[in-house]
C-alpha cells in the first residue's frame, strides 16, 4: 500500500501502480512520536522557511466547553493528572464510580488523555457538572474533558488568507 501524499513527500511523490512508490524502505523503522508541546513546536520549526515544504501550523486543542455527561457520549475523554490526588473527586454513585475506574484502568497507555466507552455499563452523573467530574484511579486523578481536548490538528490550510471567511477581514483590520 502506498503512503498517502503529505507535506514530507508531496514534492517527490507521483501517481503510480507500483506497490513500493512512496512507501517506506524495508529497512525503515516504525517511530512513535509523542505529540507533546515540544514535538508540536518541532513540526513548525522543522518546516519553517523550508524550500521543500510549506510551514506547518500544528495545534493541540484546549479550552473547549464540556457540556455533556460522560454517560451520554459514545466516547468520553478524560485528562490524566498523573501521580496526583483529585482536588475535588466527584461523589458519584458507587456503581458509576466503579464503572469509570474499571474503564479508565483498562484504557491504554496515553500519558495525557484516555478515551472510554461506557456502552451498557451502569452510568449516572445526574446532578453533577460534566466539566467538574473527577475520578481517582489508584495514584492518578482523571478529569472529564471535552472529547476533542488535546486532539492535534494540522491547521496549515486555515492559515491562508482565502481559506477561512474571517481571515481576509482580520488581515485587513490588522
Amino acid at each position: 500500500m502506498n503512503a498517502p501524499r503529505n507535506f514530507w513527500n508531496e514534492d517527490n511523490c507521483v501517481f503510480s501502480t507500483d506497490e513500493n512508490a512512496c512507501s517506506l524502505s524495508s529497512s525503515a523503522q516504525r517511530a512513535d512520536v509523542i505529540l507533546d508541546y515540544d514535538n508540536i513546536i518541532r513540526f513548525f520549526q522543522l518546516t519553517e522557511g523550508s524550500k521543500d515544504s510549506t510551514t506547518r501550523y500544528v495545534y493541540a486543542i484546549l479550552g473547549l466547553v464540556v457540556d455533556d455527561s460522560p454517560c451520554n457520549l459514545e466516547t468520553s475523554r478524560w485528562e490524566l493528572l498523573a501521580n496526583t490526588n483529585c482536588a475535588n473527586p466527584s461523589n458519584l454513585m458507587e456503581e458509576t464510580k466503579n464503572t469509570f475506574i474499571q474503564l479508565l484502568s483498562d484504557s491504554g497507555e496515553n500519558p495525557f488523555v484516555r478515551d472510554i466507552q461506557v456502552g451498557n455499563e451502569f452510568c449516572d452523573t445526574t446532578g453533577f457538572n460534566p466539566a467538574q467530574i473527577e475520578v481517582q484511579v489508584d495514584g492518578n486523578c482523571f478529569k472529564h474533558v471535552h472529547p476533542a481536548h488535546l486532539s492535534v490538528f494540522d491547521m496549515t490550510d486555515w492559515s491562508y488568507s482565502d481559506a477561512h471567511p474571517g481571515n481576509m477581514p482580520a488581515e485587513a483590520n490588522g
